[in-house]
């Protein structure tokens, strides 16, 4: 997965190369064995997300560890089934009130639990 962030983030000309080195050592360091992961080509909804959650981090000018904190938060709310566009609507408002990544996976979270008992 973080190879496919990699060569996405490649593509922005507007993010210049310490940032996007800075971006993807915090990255990988909070990924960690998540990293490893495969995007799936048929439900890269996880990637896309977090591709999206990244370039809103640059924008805000985001420091490099929490655009990693709430990109894994993200990642990992929609690797465990929560609905992808709830996810990225939860990221961005915590990346502007400032929510804590924990709260931010904690809430995103629960939308899959919630998804999950609704379909009783």
């Amino acid at each position: 997965m973080l190879e496919y962030v990699h060569e996405q983030l490649l593509q922005d000309r507007s993010l210049e190369a310490p940032r996007r080195k800075a971006i993807e050592a915090a990255l990988e360091k909070r990924f960690a064995n998540y990293g490893f992961n495969v995007v799936n080509p048929d439900k890269p909804e996880d990637a896309r997300t977090l591709l999206h959650v990244i370039a809103e981090g640059v924008l805000d000018r985001a420091d490099p560890a929490r655009i990693a904190d709430v990109g894994f938060a993200a990642y990992r709310a929609i690797w465990r089934g929560a609905p992808a566009d709830a996810v990225a609507g939860i990221a961005l408002y915590g990346y502007q009130k400032k929510i804590p990544a924990d709260s931010i996976a904690a809430l995103s979270g629960s939308l899959s639990g919630m998804r999950s008992a609704l379909r009783c």
